[in-house]
């Protein structure tokens, strides 16, 4: 840190949800900006980081981002605390004095109830619509610990809630916040309103016009009529075709049709019934999004009746459909870089604001500390090298 770095105090963080695990845990450390260096111009953020006790490797990465970036931030009159949101430790292999460990050493880890961490999310199409049978470790921790920063934080202004393989450029997340200067700020990458349906946005694309297999058309209006709710005609007949594609194209279970494609509609069925709708609000996709206090402060409120047991991204969704007036803002283009997918261009432009899938090696070669910012891939490697022949 900085010689003039802020002066830090332990503040409880009340009874843990659950059990009383480890008291040390119940320590955070605050960084507090020097006295009357806040000023009417300053944002107070605080940024949720949903971790798994494993990734202890990650948040070293990001408190070294966090204390890189602070004096940038002190310029600028802001407050941001970054806090670190971990589930129960049970099971994950992880020695008690580590934790302990851990938590003397840098005070910014919250133990909340629940798991760890929870199976991977199926990719594709239908990932948003998975419903488990118990509450998602995801959906949980975000709801508690938006309840717990309104017990313990409760001045704070907006809520930045990222994973913990994530790169967040600390001013370019506030020049996004300020831009739009919203109390019911929803910020993130918007998604419209999707259907709650099996293959929902893959057959909205289909042809409606075009010729179609008859024994599938023939099978999917006796299916849709049978057998309503969690999928339509046209996401019927994908399924049917990838179930039993047509000749050349290999594969399939043609003699199986019915079985096959009352699989692929389950998780549509499951979907319906729990959200009680065949279509989702407009949502904000992915791990990394913003809230306004107002947002916020309703969910912490209502954390224990919310419902989490879907996608963490569909339940926000649906906690925010609640309330009126949420302005839903989205992240512009190249603002949300995802690794390893992301080209050398998009991972250098300068309007990145969170790039996610970071990992040891990105973080040693890439951050530059002293600019608080990511220098990634071959191009900025060499560009770094020309700057320092210079």
């Amino acid at each position: 840190m900085p010689a003039t770095a802020p002066a830090m105090r332990m503040v409880p963080c009340g009874r843990m949800a659950g059990r009383h695990l480890l008291p040390e845990l119940a320590m955070v450390a605050v960084w507090l900006l020097p006295l009357g260096a806040l000023g009417a111009a300053g944002v107070r953020l605080q940024i949720a980081v949903a971790s798994s006790w494993r990734n202890a490797g990650a948040r070293l990465q990001m408190r070294r981002a966090y204390a890189a970036c602070w004096p940038h931030l002190a310029q600028q009159q802001h407050e941001v605390e970054q806090l670190f949101f971990m589930g129960s430790p049970d099971g994950t292999g992880v020695a008690e004095a580590d934790m302990i460990q851990e938590s003397r050493r840098f005070g910014d880890v919250v133990v909340l109830s629940g798991p760890d961490s929870e199976p991977l999310t199926p990719a594709g199409p239908d990932a948003h619509l998975r419903v488990g049978r118990a509450p998602g470790s995801g959906a949980l921790r975000a709801a508690r610990a938006l309840e717990w920063l309104m017990l313990h934080r409760p001045d704070f202004e907006y809520v930045a809630h990222v994973s913990d393989d994530t790169f967040v450029h600390f001013p370019g997340l506030i020049g996004q916040i300020v831009s739009h200067a919203n109390l019911s700020l929803a910020l993130g990458t918007l998604a419209e309103a999707v259907p709650l349906t099996v293959e929902g946005e893959e057959a909205s694309q289909q042809c409606e016009t075009c010729p179609q297999n008859p024994h599938h058309e023939q099978f999917c209006l006796t299916r849709i009529n049978k057998v309503p709710g969690g999928i339509d005609f046209r996401g019927c007949l994908v399924l049917a075709r990838r179930c039993c594609p047509e000749d050349g194209e290999g594969g399939g279970v043609c003699d199986q049709l019915e079985t096959c494609v009352q699989d692929g509609q389950r998780p549509g069925l499951m979907a319906n019934l729990y959200y009680g709708t065949a279509v989702s609000p407009r949502w904000l996709r992915g791990p990394a999004w913003v809230l306004g206090r107002g947002p916020a402060e309703f969910i912490g409120a209502n954390a224990k009746d919310l419902k989490v047991r879907g996608t963490p991204d569909m339940t926000l969704a649906f906690w925010l459909a609640a309330l009126e007036d949420i302005h839903f803002a989205a992240l512009p283009p190249g603002a949300v870089l995802k690794l390893p997918n992301a080209t050398i261009a998009e991972a250098c432009s300068g309007g990145m604001v969170f790039a996610l899938g970071m990992d040891e090696r990105r973080w040693g070669a890439w951050f530059d500390a002293e600019r608080c910012e990511l220098r990634c891939g071959e191009a900025s490697a060499e560009r770094a090298s020309m700057e320092g022949k210079k």
